[in-house]
């Protein structure tokens, strides 16, 4: 199993990218990883390109790029008190492709990022780079809002549909996630009135994919409830994971659990960060 080595973590210094670094930093402590924090640079031309004399044309940018800067290196040194090696990436793209580009630029192997979350359905309330990111990245993607009230995650709950048709090394690598952290792992399935499935059958799925990973698996649960994703959400009320895991589609899609909107809603509602990785 590959360990994790490299940890991006994309911000823009809000709250909420704050909250993701100290995480990234606290995991990356514990399982001996590398920190990259990235930040886009807003710049109205090429300014890779510029030439030096023309930069003091852009006073707004320079200054952008120096406050930049300095933040990143604030992190740095945050982790470096933590004994973790950190480093700078800056991007002077602001389009949101930026942020895949770069992840696909090296062998990273998690993206910790903030999400501001919302209090309606619209997925754009997720923010266009999280958004974008949660669909198509090709690495696990922790997504946090609040601050925990503790750094360590000892207990995950993956929410799955247990089909034949989705089975992936997607489960595989959320699996290798909680060995790199030391979690327990315990699968959810939420059975609705739109797609009901019998108890027995759904309960012979789980077995064998728990038969498959026997080594991380260490609970099932099957709860019954009107919708798919407030289940999810009901259901952790009563059982306090650390952590939510969802599998996603690299494309929209209708598939139950699936759809990159559910894994969408439950970014914006749940106070729990979440853990989300696309079926391959």
């Amino acid at each position: 199993m590959r360990t994790l080595k490299k940890i991006l973590v994309p911000t823009d210094f809000s709250d909420c990218a704050q909250n993701a670094s100290k995480i990234a930093i606290e995991l990356a402590r514990f399982i001996q990883a590398e920190v990259h924090f990235f930040h886009m640079v807003e710049a109205p031309l090429n300014w890779i390109k510029l030439e030096k004399e023309k930069e003091k044309n852009f006073p707004e940018v320079k200054a952008h790029i120096a406050s930049a800067r300095s933040k990143i290196q604030h992190l740095i040194e945050e982790a470096q008190k933590a004994n973790v090696n950190a480093k700078e990436n800056l991007s002077f793209n602001e389009s949101p492709s930026e942020i895949l580009k770069h992840i696909e630029s090296q062998p990273f192997d998690l993206v910790i990022m903030g999400s501001h979350g919302a209090e309606g359905w619209p997925a754009e309330m997720l923010g266009s780079n999280t958004h974008k990111v949660i669909h198509q990245a090709s690495v696990p993607v922790f997504v946090v809002k609040a601050l925990p009230k503790q750094l360590s995650f000892k207990k995950i709950i993956l929410a799955y549909d247990f089909k034949k048709e989705t089975e992936s090394p997607a489960i595989e690598k959320i699996l290798n996630f909680s060995v790199w952290i030391n979690a327990k792992v315990e699968l959810l399935f939420i059975n609705t009135p739109m797609d009901f499935r019998d108890t027995p059958s759904i309960h012979l799925a789980m077995e064998k994919v728990k038969e498959q990973y026997s080594d991380h698996i260490k609970g099932l649960h099957i709860f019954n409830y009107f919708n798919l994703e407030e289940g999810i959400l009901e259901f952790c009320k009563y059982h306090h994971p650390d952590l939510i895991g969802m599998i996603t589609h690299r494309q929209k899609s209708f598939k139950r659990l699936f759809s990159g909107s559910a894994t969408e809603y439950i970014i914006n509602h749940s106070p729990i960060p979440v853990l989300s990785l696309n079926l391959q």
